[in-house]
């Protein structure tokens, strides 16, 4: 059984120092890769990747506030100028990494160790390769396991639901994303309601982590008969490639869709979804 709220100490993994308190859960096999350099004199200039929501930002707070110094956070593009001069903050966290088109003024700040740096991307293929290879530890925040995201689940609910049973149907509506599963248990407490039936239908989340780009994604699917092109989903959807391919991690592991050379695709057990979604008019 999962415990109350009232026990932290279980659910979290938290830093605090004079810069702040952050809390951080999962992960593990990333906190064992960084933990060596969390006391040590210098921190390896890092770059985080993985999909949007997964927490990369707040991971690289989380080292930089266990490590116990002052950082702070910029979204790239950046100039020097940008950089906080006045009260000298050692950590410095660039999120969207991969729009720092002018690097080269970073790269005598990185090889001096004057900053260090942790930079945050989902797209690390459209990093300038000479600013990607500074990066000395370059990590891959994965999606989160059904166990941390209960404990996530939980620790969103702040207190305002105990009873294990919907913060499951939660935790595996949020699909391995905390931030999923923050705007599900955001819903939940501005409703008043934690019913899994009433939250995820006001949110347009399936029990199983289906988004309604998800589910739009499958519709159109199943109106041909033959493979669609990445490029085709893509403009008929008003997406990009890119959030096709995350879209299709959910759907791929679901074993809704295939894959192939010649397209994307139905499985049969995508057919029978689909049309359970009709069943239930979501679409």
């Amino acid at each position: 059984m999962w415990s109350t709220p009232t026990d932290w100490s279980q659910f979290e993994t938290t830093a605090s120092s004079n810069t702040g308190v952050v809390q951080f859960v999962g992960q593990e096999a990333l906190k064992e890769r960084v933990s060596p350099f969390l006391e040590a004199d210098e921190f390896p200039h890092t770059l985080l990747t993985g999909e949007p929501g997964l927490g990369k930002s707040q991971f690289a707070e989380w080292i930089a506030v266990t490590r116990n110094v002052d950082y702070q956070v910029l979204t790239a593009p950046v100039a020097e100028a940008d950089l906080d001069v006045a009260v000298w903050k050692p950590f410095v966290i660039l999120d969207e990494a991969h729009k720092q088109k002018d690097s080269t003024w970073l790269f005598q700040l990185m090889n001096q160790h004057e900053y260090t740096f942790i930079a945050t991307t989902n797209l690390p293929e459209r990093m300038d390769d000479a600013f990607r290879s500074r990066f000395v530890m370059q990590l891959r925040i994965a999606p989160y396991t059904l166990e941390d995201m209960m404990k996530i689940v939980l620790f969103y609910s702040y207190g305002g639901c105990e009873d294990e049973a919907p913060l499951a149907v939660f935790a595996a509506a949020s699909a391995g994303n905390p931030r999923q599963a923050r705007r599900i248990m955001d819903t939940a407490r501005a409703l008043g309601n934690f019913d899994p039936e009433v939250v995820l239908s006001t949110v347009r989340v399936t029990a199983d982590g289906a988004t309604e780009e998800h589910i739009a994604y499958l519709e159109l699917l199943s109106k041909h008969d033959k493979p669609l092109g990445v490029n085709y989903i893509a403009t008929m959807l008003y997406i990009d490639e890119k959030t096709i391919k995350y879209l299709e991690r959910l759907l791929t592991e679901m074993d809704l869709v295939q894959l192939t050379t010649s397209g994307r695709k139905l499985t049969g057990r995508g057919r029978a979804y689909v049309h359970l979604l009709e069943e239930r008019g979501l679409v």
